[in-house]
Order: structure tokens, then sequence, then C-alpha cells
């Protein structure tokens, strides 16, 4: 999931990730989220997810963390 940078912080992930949610039903939802974007983890960490892990090298020359939501 993206948001255009000139519209970041407008709620527009947040409506996305929960429109997700109740679409699709799921129990559970993961996510990468780059190890330098602090944005992207808080964001997440705000929409319940908790990081579980981590991919060695998997944008190339930066790891990323996994990141993973369970429906409570």
């Amino acid at each position: 999931m993206a948001v255009d940078p000139a519209y970041r912080r407008k709620g527009i992930g947040r409506r996305l990730l929960e429109t997700a949610f109740a679409l699709l039903r799921c129990r559970s939802m993961r996510a990468e989220v780059r190890r330098s974007n602090l944005g992207a983890q808080a964001f997440y960490e705000t929409m319940g997810f908790r990081r579980v892990g981590a991919i060695p090298n998997y944008y190339g020359n930066e790891d990323a963390f996994i990141m993973e939501w369970t429906s409570p």
C-alpha cells in the first residue's frame, strides 16, 4: 500500500487499511516496511500491527521489517 506524498497525513492510508480489513475479512495481515521508514512503522503500529521479524536486504541494500496484524 502506498499513498502519494502530496496526500499523506490526511487519513487516506488509515481509510485504505480499514477498508481492506472490512472487505477482506481477514484474520491477519502482513506488511514489509523499510528499516529506515520510521513513519510507515509508526503508522502500522498505530493500526495494531507489531514487528515480528526482519528480511535482510529485502530492498537490495536495506532490510525490511515484517509487520503483522492479527484480528482481535
